[in-house]
Protein backbone atom coordinates (compact mmCIF):
# COMPACT_ATOMS: atom_id res chain seq x y z
CA UNK A 1 0.00 0.00 0.00
CA UNK A 2 1.07 3.78 -0.95
CA UNK A 3 1.33 6.76 1.51
CA UNK A 4 -1.38 8.01 -0.85
CA UNK A 5 -5.48 8.65 -0.57
CA UNK A 6 -6.36 6.81 -3.72
CA UNK A 7 -3.84 3.27 -2.25
CA UNK A 8 -5.81 3.91 1.11
CA UNK A 9 -9.13 4.05 -0.04
CA UNK A 10 -9.05 1.15 -2.06
CA UNK A 11 -7.95 -0.88 0.54
CA UNK A 12 -10.94 0.90 2.42
CA UNK A 13 -12.93 -0.49 -0.44
CA UNK A 14 -11.68 -3.79 -0.07
CA UNK A 15 -12.21 -3.81 3.83
CA UNK A 16 -15.64 -2.68 3.52
CA UNK A 17 -16.51 -5.89 1.15
CA UNK A 18 -14.89 -8.34 3.65
CA UNK A 19 -17.16 -6.73 6.72
CA UNK A 20 -20.16 -7.23 4.75
CA UNK A 21 -19.26 -10.88 3.93
CA UNK A 22 -18.82 -11.16 7.16
CA UNK A 23 -21.71 -9.90 8.74
CA UNK A 24 -20.51 -6.59 10.03
CA UNK A 25 -22.70 -4.35 8.34
CA UNK A 26 -22.09 -0.88 10.09
CA UNK A 27 -18.44 -1.70 9.83
CA UNK A 28 -18.82 -2.24 5.85
CA UNK A 29 -20.80 1.04 5.58
CA UNK A 30 -18.48 3.26 7.21
CA UNK A 31 -15.67 1.60 5.36
CA UNK A 32 -17.76 2.71 2.21
CA UNK A 33 -17.96 6.22 3.33
CA UNK A 34 -13.98 6.07 3.78
CA UNK A 35 -13.04 5.19 0.39
CA UNK A 36 -15.80 7.87 -1.16
CA UNK A 37 -13.95 9.97 1.39
CA UNK A 38 -10.30 9.10 0.84
CA UNK A 39 -10.89 9.41 -2.89
CA UNK A 40 -11.93 12.99 -2.68
CA UNK A 41 -8.81 13.96 -0.69
CA UNK A 42 -7.24 12.44 -3.31
CA UNK A 43 -8.15 14.50 -5.98
CA UNK A 44 -8.69 17.54 -4.32
CA UNK A 45 -4.81 17.50 -2.51
CA UNK A 46 -4.01 16.58 -6.32
CA UNK A 47 -5.85 18.94 -8.06
CA UNK A 48 -7.30 21.31 -5.70
CA UNK A 49 -6.08 25.02 -4.73
CA UNK A 50 -3.73 25.13 -1.17
CA UNK A 51 -6.73 27.11 0.31
CA UNK A 52 -8.18 23.35 0.33
CA UNK A 53 -6.25 22.11 2.77
CA UNK A 54 -8.95 22.54 5.70
CA UNK A 55 -10.89 20.17 3.72
CA UNK A 56 -8.13 17.31 4.13
CA UNK A 57 -9.00 17.50 7.66
CA UNK A 58 -13.12 17.42 7.95
CA UNK A 59 -15.11 13.66 7.09
CA UNK A 60 -18.13 16.21 5.57
CA UNK A 61 -18.43 14.46 2.20
CA UNK A 62 -20.85 16.88 0.97
CA UNK A 63 -18.38 19.57 1.36
CA UNK A 64 -15.67 17.36 -0.37
CA UNK A 65 -18.10 16.00 -3.63
CA UNK A 66 -19.27 19.78 -4.50
CA UNK A 67 -15.49 20.67 -4.25
CA UNK A 68 -14.64 17.63 -6.18
CA UNK A 69 -17.24 18.74 -9.01
CA UNK A 70 -15.85 22.21 -9.00
CA UNK A 71 -12.37 20.25 -9.87
CA UNK A 72 -13.49 18.71 -12.72
CA UNK A 73 -16.26 20.64 -13.87
CA UNK A 74 -19.18 19.29 -13.44
CA UNK A 75 -22.55 19.58 -11.38
CA UNK A 76 -23.79 17.72 -8.20
CA UNK A 77 -26.40 15.27 -9.37
CA UNK A 78 -29.77 14.41 -7.08
CA UNK A 79 -28.44 11.04 -6.78
CA UNK A 80 -25.03 12.56 -5.75
CA UNK A 81 -26.06 14.49 -3.21
CA UNK A 82 -28.79 12.40 -1.87
CA UNK A 83 -26.07 9.44 -1.14
CA UNK A 84 -23.13 11.81 0.26
CA UNK A 85 -26.19 13.04 3.20
CA UNK A 86 -25.93 9.21 3.36
CA UNK A 87 -22.62 8.46 3.63
CA UNK A 88 -21.77 11.78 5.94
CA UNK A 89 -24.42 10.13 8.33
CA UNK A 90 -23.39 6.68 7.67
CA UNK A 91 -19.02 7.92 9.21
CA UNK A 92 -20.47 8.88 12.81
CA UNK A 93 -23.83 6.92 12.78
CA UNK A 94 -22.80 3.59 12.48
CA UNK A 95 -19.40 4.20 14.32
CA UNK A 96 -20.51 6.20 17.61
CA UNK A 97 -22.87 5.65 20.39
CA UNK A 98 -25.70 7.62 21.01
CA UNK A 99 -29.45 8.99 19.77
CA UNK A 100 -28.14 8.82 15.77
CA UNK A 101 -26.70 5.56 16.21
CA UNK A 102 -27.89 3.10 13.62
CA UNK A 103 -27.91 -0.38 12.99
CA UNK A 104 -27.16 -1.01 9.24
CA UNK A 105 -29.16 -3.99 7.48
CA UNK A 106 -27.79 -6.42 4.65
CA UNK A 107 -30.00 -4.14 2.40
CA UNK A 108 -28.30 -1.19 3.42
CA UNK A 109 -24.87 -2.17 2.71
CA UNK A 110 -25.51 -3.76 -0.08
CA UNK A 111 -27.39 -1.01 -1.44
CA UNK A 112 -24.38 1.38 -0.35
CA UNK A 113 -22.05 -0.71 -1.85
CA UNK A 114 -23.42 -1.19 -5.32
CA UNK A 115 -23.50 3.21 -5.44
CA UNK A 116 -19.24 2.92 -4.29
CA UNK A 117 -18.95 0.97 -7.20
CA UNK A 118 -20.47 2.85 -9.14
CA UNK A 119 -19.15 5.72 -8.32
CA UNK A 120 -15.68 4.51 -8.09
CA UNK A 121 -16.35 3.58 -11.57
CA UNK A 122 -17.44 6.89 -13.43
CA UNK A 123 -14.84 8.70 -11.37
CA UNK A 124 -11.76 6.77 -11.19
CA UNK A 125 -9.96 8.44 -14.67
CA UNK A 126 -9.54 11.40 -11.41
CA UNK A 127 -8.69 8.69 -8.85
CA UNK A 128 -4.59 8.42 -10.20
CA UNK A 129 -2.16 8.32 -8.78
CA UNK A 130 0.10 10.59 -10.70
Amino acid sequence: MENSYFSIANKDLRVAKIMMDEALYNDALRYCQQFVEKSLKGVIETRGETTDITLLSVHNVINLFARFCDIIGESVSREDKTWMIKLKSYYFDTNYPGESFMIATKEDVEECYEYVLDFKKRYESYFATS
